[in-house]
């Protein structure tokens, strides 16, 4: 997060007053993301641009829809096919060809989602309030770790979501969206760590 230090004014009646710099409310609207959870898994790569277009659509979005606000302010009454056509074009054709752009740029990164086969299989159990990580070692008790997941480097890794009492949400920014896990139900999310580090990982969801 950016932030300054506030400056000070006078007002007119002489009393020293705060005064919130521009810097301090851009900074508002500025996230620093820790190096831990920068992107870099295959999953996410696709995501600043799909953020930026997404963004970038919504406020061209806005602004042809105050530009035919400030159109229809200042124009003159229009005749009944001339409004009937102008509801045609700008209220039924443009939205939908821009939705389905939209729809169009934010399915591509999919096919990028889920890899076909993993390496190796993770058993993960949400509790209220840890994590219970299960390594499959060819025993049959396994190997088990508590809010930590060790993924090996390069390698495509399955983990299987399971909850052992309410909704949880498994999210690595890093490497993966974030799944939910819920009772009674088993989900699977594929993950590869392309270089070896830390990722910071969290509960997404209220639990």
């Amino acid at each position: 997060m950016i932030s300054t230090w506030p400056r000070i004014w006078r007002g007119a009646d002489g009393a020293r007053r705060p005064r919130t710099p521009v810097g301090a409310v851009a900074g508002a609207l500025v996230l620093a993301v820790p190096a831990s959870a920068a992107p870099i898994g295959a999953a996410t790569d696709g995501l600043d641009p799909l953020s930026a277009g997404l963004i970038g659509g919504g406020v061209l979005i806005w602004l042809f829809t105050m530009a035919l606000g400030v159109y229809a302010a200042k124009s003159q009454p229009a005749g009944a096919v001339a409004g009937r056509r102008l509801i045609a074009i700008a209220g039924a054709a443009i939205p939908a060809a821009v939705v389905v752009g939209l729809l169009w740029f934010g399915l591509r990164p999919y096919p990028f989602v889920a890899p076909a086969e993993a390496d190796h299989v993770i058993d993960v159990t949400g509790h209220m309030w840890w994590w219970r990580v299960r390594y499959d070692d060819g025993s049959s008790a396994g190997v088990e770790s508590a809010n930590v997941l060790h993924l090996p480097r390069g390698r495509t890794v399955e983990l299987r979501l399971e909850s052992d009492d309410v909704i949880h949400s498994l999210w690595i920014p890093a490497l993966e969206r974030k799944l939910d896990l819920i009772p009674g139900a088993t989900n699977r999310l594929m993950l590869r760590a392309p270089a070896a580090g830390h990722y910071a990982g969290a509960c997404a969801e209220y639990c």
